[in-house]
């Protein structure tokens, strides 16, 4: 099964907003972002878009180098997928006036995640 018939509506389920969770290196030296790591989340229990969270602020310092910034943001499906596509292009991430250089992207395998996580004998649903 592709990608797109994956997350296509109904597939799995309504999804129609991506919560993107994005860990970013920013080099002190010339300021530029590098991506540490990018989770997408494709979920119903999103029914709209919201403004960029930080979840560091300001951005910390991990080094003498780099800064890391870890941000969350809520984006139309579609717009996700258009970044996944430029993303496997031209290696960044860009959304809106955001760019975020990417080092070697790949795709993977589709997983499967279950709704429930077992835990003993007891299934605890993930997603309400």
């Amino acid at each position: 099964m592709d990608f797109n018939t994956l997350i296509d509506n109904g597939t799995l389920n309504q999804c129609n907003f991506v919560e993107v969770i994005q860990i970013i290196l920013l080099c002190k030296k010339d300021g530029s972002c590098w991506n540490y790591f990018t989770h997408l989340l494709f979920s119903s229990i999103y029914t709209e878009q919201k403004e960029r969270e930080y979840v560091t602020t300001p951005p910390q310092s991990i080094n003498s180098e780099y800064k890391i910034i870890i941000t969350k943001d809520i984006i139309p499906k579609e717009d996700a997928l258009n970044v996944l596509q430029n993303a496997a292009e031209k290696q960044k991430w860009e959304w809106k006036e955001d760019v975020v250089l990417l080092d070697d992207v790949f795709p993977i395998n589709p997983q499967f995640i279950p709704n429930v996580m077992m835990l003993g004998s007891k299934a605890l649903p993930i997603e309400a």
